[in-house]
Formats: C-alpha cells, structure tokens, sequence
C-alpha cells in the first residue's frame, strides 16, 4: 500500500558517502574593524583532504569577501583584509573530530577619499 500518491521507489541501501562537518559563523566590530570568524568541526579522515581544506579556505575567503562588501558599502580588494592562516584545536566535545578556526579582519575605511 503507498501511503502517498506518488509512485513507488526503491528504499536506499547502504552508507550515503558524505562529508560530516558542522559550521558555527559569526561576525562582528571591534574597534573599527569588521571581524568574520568561522568554525568548522570535521572528523579527522576527512581533515587529512587536501582537496576538502583548499574548497573550505577559499569558501571562507568568498565570505570574507561578502561580508566586507555588506559592512564597507564598496567594492573591496581581497589584499585590503587581513585573513589569519586557519588554526586546528582538538574538539572538546566529540572524540575523533577536530575544530578549524577561520579569521579575518577587515579594516572599515579603506582608502575612502571623502569630498566635502
């Protein structure tokens, strides 16, 4: 009996093959500096991916990016913020996993040229 409507379809056998990874982001202004943080948590199989690392790194860069352009109002150069190299921390929480930390700071002004 199909409860739904819709046709029938065959149940999925076996393990989906994905990434397991939680992502906890904030932002925020200190002292005229807009500061973007981001923590992954990932097991540590897939830490060891090279491939998995330089998509994240470059996915935060993005968002670097998205958030400076929001706060500064203006285009901005990727050289104008100051992206810190990403930190690892064992989890506290979850054995087996590994928390990344992601940082950057972007200045507010940017070589504004204000005209009275």
């Amino acid at each position: 009996m199909n409860p739904t409507n819709g046709p029938l379809l065959p149940m999925k056998i076996g393990k989906v093959n994905s990434t397991p990874f939680e992502e906890v982001s904030a932002v925020k202004i200190v002292e005229g500096f807009v500061l973007v943080m981001q923590t992954v948590t990932v097991s540590r199989e897939v830490l060891n991916n090279d491939q998995w690392r330089f998509k994240t790194y470059e996915s935060f860069k993005k968002t670097a990016l998205i958030v400076a352009e929001k706060y500064i109002g203006e285009e901005v150069c990727l050289e104008d913020i100051e992206i810190n190299p990403p930190m690892e921390n064992p989890s506290k929480h979850v054995e087996m996993h590994i928390e990344i930390l992601f940082s950057a700071r972007i200045p507010m002004k940017i070589g504004r040229k204000e005209v009275n």
